[in-house]
């Protein structure tokens, strides 16, 4: 079996999570989600903070919405 990493791109922002109960609600479907997985997840990863995009000319500019929040690895037998 091979590592496959999940990148996740979260529709909030860290200055924006959402109401409380909306923070559970996905907290929960989050924790239903590991156990599903089980002993295949190697690594759940953690939040990323803030974030800077670099073009190839050198310009830089502050993180935006769709950039790269958390990630994942988990071992499976392929992508699918």
């Amino acid at each position: 079996m091979a590592n496959y990493i999940i990148a996740y791109h979260a529709g909030k922002t860290a200055k924006n999570p959402g109401e409380p109960e909306e923070r559970a609600r996905h907290m929960a479907k989050w924790q239903a989600w590991l156990e599903e997985i089980g002993d295949a997840m190697v690594n759940s990863g953690t939040p990323l903070g803030k974030s800077k995009f670099i073009s190839s000319s050198g310009e830089t500019r502050d993180g935006e919405a769709g950039a790269l929040t958390g990630y994942s690895i988990v071992k499976a037998d392929d992508m699918d």
